[in-house]
């Protein structure tokens, strides 16, 4: 409870850090293993337009990013940096809404994943879905929900993960609670 909660790195620094990596080691793509990419738009599109464009020193650029989080103004400056060196992964996670929103606590929509498809293809800027099966309490017509979502967005790799509860969490705690597993699954 003590300062800011969100401590946002200056562009400058992120790009002194990549450039650090790289006088040592070849690097061609940098990931951004990061929820939050995209939340801050305003410091993204900064980021995004002082890297550097040409030959040798642009670098591809992969990042996880919430549907919601892909907006018009964000795929200008993508596409302006250069959609063949960007690659998103956004995730869908399970294609029947209800169980996404209520038992994943991902509150968005179906509709809002359509959506920033359809503008990512519009802007053909490549992105890769995230989804998960054998969920607690997911049924075979709720994974097949899954895959038309995914026939739907069409991206241009649909990765799948099987659910694996970790203890703790509140899936876990969900999925003991209703009987998905004992509460002996997770003793050492």
């Amino acid at each position: 409870n003590r300062g800011r909660y969100v401590r946002w790195r200056s562009k400058e620094n992120v790009i002194a850090e990549i450039n650090d990596i790289r006088k040592d080691h070849f690097v061609k793509v940098v990931h951004f293993v990061d929820d939050s990419f995209g939340v801050n738009r305003d410091w993204l599109k900064d980021f995004i337009t002082s890297l550097p464009r040409n030959g040798k020193d642009r670098i591809a650029l992969q990042a996880n990013m919430r549907a919601d989080m892909v907006t018009e103004d964000l795929c200008d400056v993508f596409e302006e940096y250069g959609v063949n060196h960007l690659r998103l992964r956004i995730a869908v996670e399970c294609g029947n809404e209800y169980f996404r929103r209520i038992i994943l606590r991902k509150d968005i929509s179906n509709e809002r994943l359509i959506k920033a498809g359809d503008m990512l293809h519009r802007y053909n800027i490549q992105f890769v879905t995230y989804n998960m099966v054998c969920l607690p309490g997911e049924t075979l017509a709720q994974a097949f929900e899954t895959l038309r979502m995914n026939l739907r967005l069409k991206p241009l790799l649909a990765l799948c993960f099987v659910f694996q509860p970790f203890p703790g969490t509140e899936l876990a705690e969900y999925s003991i609670k209703n009987g998905y597993l004992s509460p002996q699954s997770f003793a050492e």
